[in-house]
């Protein structure tokens, strides 16, 4: 048994109500803009990492947990820097920054039911922020040009519909487990029924066929792995929730938006460019020398690889494609083996939900550049302290 101990009530409360600020501000972390420049997320962030470090040296902390094959990918992508034809720093920088927050947050003690108020504030922020879009005032953008797809809009920028429905994904099955796992009172059920139903909703409305996989793929992990099992209810309750969701898209969303979800047009689609992408990637990367081939062109240089192959740069929309491209070989291993090593931590305690949100994020990294999102190093975060229940926590 590991004893580490908190410091005064005080701080610690702090501490955790800017956690959960912190989570359930993820999905508008790309518009919620600080005027003095970056996201307000990243100035919670830093406040964050400031109190725990001194709480560490006013405890006197002693002995740090770092997860191996986090740092290993993170320094093997920092050392690409030194062969990279780019050296994007600022990508780079990015991703960084939520590598040492992550590795900071987790040598703070927190116990069960602490780690399950981040879990109810990353629900409460997926409601807030899905109300916020159904709405229809001034924070809605419907994209007419691309099938009605909506958004949010803060401050002039607009949040990628993607993005918005992995995020929001995280937000629907963390109010899923809660429900799932806690027992409570008819009239609150009812309403967090109605809280993932908005979620739901919400995510539908971003036309994001990915974002929608990430949640049914999320869903299924959660309800494999639970404590309770795959329950005759859990089939009843999965069922309406598919025909719920395909009423809805049959009777309440545009012919436009509703086509995204059919068979046909995904396949016609090529998931929007995306297979373009990935072919001309993994072309360019097959013609490499022997010495890209194994540690890549250096971090951020997608981009400008892109140019090259296909005449305009354009993202991965793919995280192993990239890495792959990027960081070679070597690199690829060190990412697959970092996301082992969540799993693994997920797995400790048979944690359902982490291992859900894990598998959101996983699915989302397949269509959009996760490593630098907060959303994906959140999951990160939530699965390492996962592990960490069995903590004695000394006031």
């Amino acid at each position: 048994m590991i004893v580490r101990v908190r410091s005064k009530e005080i701080t610690f409360r702090l501490i955790l109500i800017l956690l959960m600020l912190y989570s359930a501000l993820i999905p508008l972390e790309n518009v919620l803009a600080a005027s003095f420049g970056g996201s307000i997320n990243k100035y919670i962030g830093l406040l964050i990492m400031g109190l725990i470090c001194m709480h560490c040296i006013y405890a006197g902390v002693s002995r740090v947990y770092i997860p191996k094959w986090m740092f290993l990918f993170s320094f093997f992508s920092f050392c690409t820097m030194f062969w990279s034809v780019n050296q994007n720093f600022q990508i780079l920088s990015v991703m960084l920054n939520v590598v040492l927050f992550t590795l900071i947050v987790i040598q703070y003690p927190l116990t069960a039911d602490e780690k399950r108020w981040i879990i109810i504030a990353i629900f409460v922020g997926g409601i807030v922020v899905s109300a916020m879009m159904l709405a229809g005032g001034t924070f809605t953008t419907i994209n007419t040009i691309d099938r009605d797809r909506m958004s949010i809009t803060i401050g002039g920028l607009t949040i990628d519909n993607n993005n918005l429905a992995v995020s929001l994904s995280i937000c629907c099955l963390s109010g899923f487990s809660l429900i799932y796992k806690k027992k409570m009172n008819l009239v609150k059920k009812i309403l967090m029924w109605l809280g993932v139903a908005l979620i739901g909703v919400g995510i539908l409305r971003t036309g994001s066929r990915g974002g929608l996989l990430a949640l049914v793929v999320g869903g299924i992990i959660f309800l494999l792995f639970s404590d309770s099992g795959l329950r005759p209810r859990t089939i009843i309750i999965g069922a309406m929730c598919v025909f719920g969701g395909m009423y809805y898209i049959q009777n309440f969303m545009s012919v436009s938006l509703a086509s995204r979800f059919t068979v046909a047009e995904v396949v016609s689609s090529g998931g929007t460019g995306r297979m373009d992408i990935w072919v001309s990637a993994l072309r360019y990367y097959v013609s490499a020398p022997i010495g890209r081939v194994l540690f890549g062109y250096g971090f951020g240089s997608f981009p400008t690889l892109m140019r090259k192959a296909m005449g305009v740069a354009k993202a991965s929309h793919n995280d192993v494609v990239q890495m792959l491209l990027e960081t070679g070989i070597v690199g690829l291993v060190l990412y697959f083996k970092m996301w082992m090593e969540m799993a693994q931590h997920a797995m400790k305690k048979k944690n359902a939900t982490a291992l859900a949100l894990l598998a959101v994020a996983a699915v989302g990294s397949l269509s959009m550049e996760m490593l630098i999102k907060k959303m994906l190093w959140l999951t990160f975060l939530i699965a390492i302290l996962s592990a960490l229940d069995d903590l004695e926590i000394v006031e």
